[in-house]
């Protein structure tokens, strides 16, 4: 059966019952549903204006200690401001919900990025010695990695198209 195309929430909620923090997704779909991933701080294209919440899809099992809950997601103005239990949206005034700026998880997670690469040495990849073979071992970021798996072998900055030049989709 084809359940169709959807968006996701991704964040961190809390227990109901016991209080650790855990990581939760739902999934909805009166977005764009292009297999988007949102977290806290995004702005969700055709999200409704003032204050929403989000409870569709399956309950969450707590891997502390086991109880059940429903995630909510708390919008605010199109943006996603928090993820919270279906039990402690109950005992929550959502319009005391304090906003949180724009792109916050990302922005997060890239200052904790930073701190971590912190002391790595820079070093890149020569594109002339592209493409990695598979099960090649390389050195980056002063780790050992295996390659994967390798992608385009033609890939040619100088002869990209526009779009991709424009977007930065090639350069990774």
């Amino acid at each position: 059966m084809d359940m169709g195309m959807f968006d996701t929430f991704n964040g961190q909620i809390k227990c109901p019952n016991c209080a650790a923090i855990q990581n939760t997704e739902v999934q909805f779909k009166w977005s764009e549903c292009l297999l988007l991933d949102y977290e806290l701080g995004d702005v969700v294209p055709g999200a409704q204006e003032g204050l929403y919440v989000e409870d569709d899809w399956f309950n969450e099992r707590c891997s502390n200690c086991k109880t059940e809950f429903m995630p909510n997601v708390v919008l605010k103005n199109g943006k996603v401001i928090s993820f919270i239990s279906k039990e402690e949206l109950k005992r929550t005034d959502i319009a005391q919900l304090k906003d949180i700026p724009l792109k916050h998880a990302k922005t997060q997670r890239y200052e904790r990025d930073k701190i971590v690469a912190k002391g790595f040495t820079k070093e890149s990849a020569d594109f002339n010695k592209q493409p990695f073979k598979e099960n090649q071992l390389i050195m980056a970021f002063e780790r050992e990695w295996k390659v994967a798996k390798g992608w385009r072998k033609d890939f040619n900055p100088e002869k990209v198209s526009e779009f991709f030049k424009l977007t930065g989709c090639a350069t990774r």
